[in-house]
């Protein structure tokens, strides 16, 4: 149920721009406006067409929250007749539709407290209710850095090459009973965890940290993911890159080479039938002999013939 305006824009290739998404209450009886929950600012990057549906890739950006009641009075005014609402049993209107106009009652903010208030809101729809509890990952702290805990960091773009940790914090707002879960855990096999792959949830709120140490197994960065599962129902796939090894290999095969080297050129050194010039030659050769050995161990190069 989309507008005929953005099915249009998609099918050309010119769907972009920001957005709110929102969980909407389909359920219920009566007529009028459906109970619609803002949750998430985004941006977005892509839409595709095929067959008869669309997929809409999106960039989370701030939180979003406001009072349902209040929100969706105001959206059905901009809106007027496209958001979506009970006529005599039958749900009309779009679910993805396209405003124009900034809305009064709506917060965005990138803060945990900001992210606290949209998890209460939500949670006072039916549908929310009988979740044991509500996480996020705040982003990665690596080693000697001291991540922020009041704020939520960008995922990193840039490979890891180290030891990290994922922050994340968990809650359940006071009106609900303390949680008796668990987070749990897949990794690629560039990664390690450094810990057990299962954490009890057993308090109204916490902030746990994870942690991993990065293989650098590969010459290139090597994409790999982390997937968290809540509770044995759902899971969260994080892609993440781990620094290559390539570098630290050549310096490891020049070191190596040159101590294979070494003895060949210290016994060029007393050899008085041969000139300077050569004495050089022979023992270049022989540098670039020792490093292209090291070479072939280090980084597995396997034998021809």
């Amino acid at each position: 149920m989309i507008s005929e305006e953005l099915l249009r824009r998609a099918d050309l290739g010119q769907l972009s721009g920001n957005g709110l998404v929102c969980f909407l209450d389909a359920g219920g009886a009566g007529d009028g406006p459906l109970r619609i929950v803002p949750v998430r600012s985004v941006e977005v990057k892509e839409a595709r067409a095929h067959g008869t549906t669309i997929s809409v890739t999106l960039e989370m950006k701030d939180f979003a929250h406001a009072e349902a009641g209040t929100f969706v009075e105001e959206l059905g005014r901009v809106a007027k007749d496209t958001s979506p609402r009970r006529v005599g049993g039958e749900i009309l209107g779009k679910y993805c539709f396209e405003v124009n106009e900034k809305f009064s009652s709506l917060r965005l903010s990138n803060t945990v407290e900001g992210w606290e208030k949209t998890v209460s809101y939500v949670r006072t729809e039916e549908a929310f209710q009988r979740e044991p509890f509500f996480w996020a990952v705040l982003g990665i702290e690596k080693d000697g850095e001291k991540l922020s805990s009041e704020t939520f960091s960008k995922w990193p773009n840039t490979p890891v090459s180290s030891g990290f940790s994922v922050l994340i914090y968990h809650y359940q707002d006071s009106g609900a009973p303390t949680p008796n879960s668990k987070l749990s855990l897949v990794v690629g096999e560039a990664i390690a965890s450094m810990g057990p792959n299962e954490l009890k949830v057993d308090s109204r709120y916490d902030l746990k940290r994870w942690r991993f140490e990065a293989r650098r197994v590969g010459y290139f960065p090597t994409e790999t993911w982390l997937r968290f599962r809540v509770a044995d129902t759902w899971d969260l796939d994080l892609s993440l890159q781990v620094g290559c090894s390539f570098w630290m290999n050549l310096a490891k095969s020049l070191v190596i080479g040159i101590l294979i080297a070494l003895p060949s050129i210290a016994a060029l050194a007393p050899q008085r039938d041969l000139g300077l010039a050569m004495k050089l030659l022979l023992g270049g050769m022989s540098l670039m002999a020792g490093v292209g050995a090291a070479l072939a161990v280090v980084f597995g190069i396997e034998k021809i013939g």
